[in-house]
C-alpha cells in the first residue's frame, strides 16, 4: 500500500535564525575592544603575556611593565551591572548615573545602593541587585501555580533579616508550609522570638458572629463577607503597634 509523503509549506525550525543577527553593530573599534575586556576575556590579554613568557624568558623585563599597567586597567575599570552594584562592595554605581549639583546638566555615578538580593540574570549570570527605595515602589510578580513566587519571596525576606529589620508578610494559601518555613528563617537569623502568626480562618475561635463565650463574645464584622472578625483585626492592631492602649477601639 502506497504511503502519502507529508509536506510542510512554510518556514521550518532549521530556517530560524538566532536574535539579533540582522542588526547591525555600529560601535567602534575602541568600543568593542573596551566592552570585550569588561567581559570574561579579560583574560585573553594575561595569557598571551604568560605565554610569550615562557617562550622567550628574555622577554620577561619588557613585559612586566605593561602586566602591571593592564592589571591596574582591569582592577579600575566600571563596574556596570543589569540594576544596581551591591553596597557592600563600596563602589560608584556608573549604570546610575545622578544629577551633579555643582555642575548643571552633568551626571555624575551614584554611589553603590544595592541592599536586596533579587536573583541572577539567565544570560549574564549577573547578580541583580536593587535599593531600598526601588522596593518601596510597587512590584509585581507574575507568575503560574507551582512556578516558584513564594521561593523569590523567600530571597526577600532573607535580605531583610540580613539587614537586622523586620517584615510582615500576608498569604492567602490554605496551605501553613510559609509558615514553618518562616519560622526556620527566624531562627536561622537568632529573631525566633519576633515572630507572630494570626491565621484569620481558624483564630483560635468561632468565626460565626452569632455565637460567643464569656470569655470571647460575639462581635461586629467589619465586612459582611470577611472571615476576620473585629477581635482579630484588634489583635493585628496590637502587634504592630504594641505602644497604643489595648482596650480603645479597632479603627
Amino acid at each position: 500500500m502506497a504511503k502519502l509523503r507529508r509536506r510542510i509549506d512554510g518556514p521550518q525550525d532549521h530556517h530560524e535564525q538566532r536574535n539579533g543577527i540582522a542588526y547591525r553593530d555600529t560601535r567602534t573599534l575602541g568600543t568593542r575592544v573596551f566592552e570585550a575586556l569588561g567581559t570574561e576575556l579579560s583574560a585573553a590579554p594575561f595569557i598571551g603575556l604568560a605565554g610569550l613568557a615562557v617562550a622567550c624568558p628574555a622577554l620577561t623585563t619588557l613585559l612586566v611593565p605593561p602586566a602591571l599597567a593592564y592589571t591596574a586597567f582591569v582592577l579600575a575599570r566600571p563596574t556596570i551591572m543589569p540594576l544596581r552594584v551591591p553596597a557592600s562592595s563600596k563602589r560608584k554605581d556608573y549604570g546610575n548615573p545622578v544629577p551633579d549639583p555643582k555642575r548643571v546638566g552633568v551626571d555624575r555615578p551614584d554611589k553603590a545602593r544595592g541592599d536586596w538580593l533579587l536573583g541572577w540574570d539567565e544570560i549574564s549570570h549577573q547578580q541583580i541587585w536593587v535599593a531600598g527605595n526601588d522596593m518601596t515602589m510597587h512590584g509585581v510578580l507574575p507568575g503560574a501555580t507551582g512556578s516558584g513566587k513564594t521561593q523569590f519571596i523567600y530571597s526577600l525576606l532573607a535580605s531583610a533579616m540580613a539587614q537586622g529589620t523586620g517584615f510582615t508578610i500576608v498569604d492567602g494559601k490554605g496551605s501553613n508550609n510559609l509558615v514553618f518555613s518562616l519560622q526556620a528563617l527566624q531562627e536561622h537569623w537568632g529573631a525566633a522570638a519576633n515572630m507572630r502568626v494570626i491565621n484569620f480562618q481558624v483564630a483560635s475561635g468561632d468565626r460565626n458572629p452569632t455565637h460567643g463565650t464569656p470569655s470571647r463574645p460575639s462581635m461586629p464584622r467589619v465586612w459582611p463577607n470577611c472571615s476576620a472578625p473585629c477581635f482579630y483585626l484588634k489583635k493585628v492592631r496590637v502587634v504592630v503597634t504594641p505602644n497604643i492602649s489595648r482596650t480603645g477601639p479597632v479603627h
